[in-house]
């Protein structure tokens, strides 16, 4: 059973293909007026085994597909092809016995998008925890949600990582966010701000009104070069009209910006950062039957690490019970990260990741006060399993860790802004 639109695609040889081919979405262009032709189409073969994926590789490349990323791990087997203006990205899973393939469309070649570290080191790397103004969530006035994380690379530029929801991107806030990231960069007022990559997490707006108010705001200030995520069809999952928003605001502000769309055991490098793809929404898609669904937004976080500087950060984002199920059975020897990043601002307690996962940090996106009143029973896994000392809130201050020499080093700053001004 192939691709009904890529007959050029070959069919896959031992297992059971599931009958739907389905969609996982696309990248930049809104899909609020239905499906696009750059969504992502997606084949899912359950009760197969390694020796029929690699026969399939060579399927692939008999039929003149080139491959453009191989990488072989415990965890899984991963290659990108690509053949004229399609990508093909294929990777198996022995934890699941399942191949999963997906016809491209929508982004650039891996690559294409990855850009190597120079050799020469003009600053060291230093991560920023952005401080947000986190209170009982009352629409328009105030937030309970909302992340915000800066990577500062080597050469001065910037890797932005989702933002926070319009209550919380108030004219203070995103003022100050400008000033502490052109003191990461050095960059004086009226030169450009270089932003290597915007990667946003999942389709919720705490996770991305903040820098779409940037990009209206500061738009003639920011260089942006990449947009990185990986989004559930419209038709599935039903997104909110704030993310066809966002869409229209990058394609306006950067119309020439690279797009990846990352996929589970993708490996690239923006600078001296490295990213590692552990987990799309794709993994969860008719994880349970063969209906296309999922158990919520939350789901579809992608979850990545981050590696830096011999230091690495593993971003959770809003992960769930069932993200939590995926990364345990696919990485049974657990993760090791330097910062980790709490669950959906502790709300999931998601208690069988953090016993998976051994860090150093944590950047919890949450004040302390909503915690306390709140999330008491969520907070106490996080105490059992890591260092309270340790612990750093978003809604308490801003944190700067600079990796200097092997040592880590840290800077504080208050959080500016308050309730919702309307803007």
């Amino acid at each position: 059973m192939g691709f009904g639109h890529s007959p050029e695609i070959p069919e896959y040889d031992g297992g059971r293909a599931l009958q739907t081919l389905y969609n996982c979405g696309g990248g930049l262009t809104p899909d609020d007026r239905g499906e696009t032709p750059e969504d992502t189409k997606m084949r899912i073969v359950r009760e197969t085994d390694d020796a029929a994926f690699l026969a399939y590789c060579g399927k692939l490349e008999d039929a003149g597909f080139a491959c453009l990323f191989r990488r072989d791990e415990p965890h899984g087997l991963y290659r990108q092809y690509q053949k004229d203006a399609l990508l093909l990205y294929a990777y198996y899973t022995p934890a699941e016995r399942t191949t999963r393939i997906l016809a491209d469309r929508c982004c650039c070649a891996l690559p294409t998008f990855s850009d190597p570290p120079q050799d020469e080191r003009h600053m060291d790397t230093q991560l920023m925890q952005f401080g947000l103004v986190y209170d009982d969530m009352i629409r328009f006035t105030s937030c309970d949600c909302g992340m915000n994380y800066v990577l500062r690379l080597r050469d001065g530029r910037l890797i932005v990582i989702d933002g926070g929801e319009c209550e919380q991107a108030t004219e203070a806030a995103v003022g100050e966010f400008m000033r502490r990231i052109r003191a990461m960069t050095g960059t004086n007022e009226g030169d450009p701000v270089q932003i290597a990559l915007w990667y946003c997490t999942h389709p919720h707006n705490d996770h991305m009104d903040f820098f779409v108010k940037l990009l209206r705001k500061f738009g003639e200030m920011i260089r942006l070069e990449r947009v990185l995520f990986n989004f559930a069809s419209n038709s599935v999952l039903g997104l909110s009209d704030y993310v066809q928003d966002m869409r229209r605001a990058v394609l306006r502000h950067s119309p020439d910006v690279l797009f990846l769309k990352p996929h589970t055991g993708q490996r690239f490098s923006v600078g001296n950062a490295q990213f590692d793809v552990l987990c799309t929404h794709e993994d969860l898609l008719a994880r349970k039957d063969e209906t296309p669904g999922y158990n919520g937004t939350n789901t579809t976080s992608a979850i990545l690490k981050i590696s830096f500087e011999d230091v690495s950060l593993l971003l959770l984002a809003d992960a769930d019970d069932d993200v939590g199920d995926v990364l345990c059975a696919r990485y049974p020897q657990g993760l090791d990260c330097t910062f980790v990043q709490a669950a959906h601002h502790c709300i999931n307690r998601v208690e069988h990741i953090y016993a998976s996962v051994r860090a150093s940090y944590v950047l919890i996106p949450e004040g302390l006060y909503l915690i306390h009143k709140n999330l008491r029973g969520n907070y106490a896994v996080l105490c059992r399993y890591y260092d309270r000392d340790r612990f750093f809130f978003a809604g308490d201050y801003t944190s700067v860790f600079r990796v200097c020499g092997g040592e880590i080093r840290i800077d504080y700053y208050p959080v500016r802004g308050g309730l919702y001004d309307g803007t």
